[in-house]
């Protein structure tokens, strides 16, 4: 049996799951131009799609801006798909030297924000799944993103959050 055919028809009881969140449509444009057979799913909200890449069943949705549209939304997503997984995805400024507009980033480590800098690990397994089913054309590199209340909107703000933490990439208010 081939991936595909393993992949449950729209409307059949659905299995564990990975969500994966961002806030503006645009920012999953990406996700969403991976997944095959991919449906809209109304009955979890006007922004969910719902597809599969390799085995890995995928719920796609916009969060909207901000921490607590965020929070609906998800909150909303999780009382009716069952996932295993909430991933959140989007647009990040480079800190360092050799990113371009356009590279894809896979988050090992998340630090900030500051100034009570916290630190999470992304689980080895779930960075290893996340690069693959990312596109083939353009494997993520491996980053560690810094979080910030605010975007950093001037260059100086930007190298300085990027020394201070030791992060290649920044996410946009993300915190």
């Amino acid at each position: 049996m081939d991936e595909i055919s393993q992949f449950p028809a729209p409307g059949s009881r659905p299995g564990p799951c990975i969500a994966i969140g961002a806030a503006l449509s645009w920012e999953i444009e990406a996700v969403l131009d991976a997944l095959r057979r991919r449906v809209e799913v109304r009955r979890v909200d006007r922004d969910c799609w719902r597809g599969a890449a390799g085995k890995i069943e995928f719920h796609v949705y916009r969060t909207g801006v901000g921490i607590r549209a965020a929070r609906r939304s998800t909150a909303r997503l999780l009382r009716r798909v069952p996932a295993s997984l909430v991933v959140n995805t989007g647009c990040a400024g480079a800190l360092a030297d050799g990113w371009s507009a356009g590279d894809l980033a896979a988050a090992t480590t998340i630090v900030g924000p500051p100034p009570r800098c916290a630190r999470w690990e992304v689980a080895a397994p779930v960075h290893e799944m996340i690069c693959e089913v990312a596109d083939r054309r353009r494997r993520p590199r491996r980053a560690r993103l810094a979080t910030s209340r605010l975007p950093l909107l001037d260059e100086s703000q930007k190298r300085f959050c990027g020394l201070e933490l030791e992060a290649q990439i920044v996410d946009m208010e993300g915190a």
